[in-house]
């Protein structure tokens, strides 16, 4: 009974630390940030205290707003997430059960 408690405990913990991780930043959602995006120095008004990203209405689209210098500045490109193609996730999965059926094997042997 023990460590059915200790893993509803532990998936518990890890459900909640994802729900904390995945919310979405401000501005990220899909809503954009109500700012008047810096043309001239010292015109940057935002509310989330730093850079954020411009709508698409100001005069410079795809632009963050620097609140320090006051100035646009461009979006660098986004990096790709480096991810495992559907050939490499089998070959994981297959090393993952082979390491399983190992150590399922060596605990009978002991027993």
């Amino acid at each position: 009974m023990r460590g059915i408690r200790s893993y509803s405990f532990v998936i518990a913990f890890l459900a909640f630390g994802f729900l904390l991780l995945a919310l979405p930043e401000e501005g990220f959602s899909g809503f954009s940030i109500q700012i008047n995006c810096c043309q001239l120095e010292g015109q940057c008004e935002d509310t989330a205290g730093g850079p954020i990203m411009c709508l698409e209405e100001d005069f410079v689209p795809n632009a963050l707003c620097n609140e320090t210098s006051g100035l646009c500045q461009g979006i660098p490109g986004i990096a790709p997430i480096p991810t495992l193609n559907e050939w490499g996730l089998i070959a994981m999965a297959g090393i993952l059960g082979i390491a399983g059926f190992l150590i399922i094997r060596r605990r009978k042997a002991a027993a």
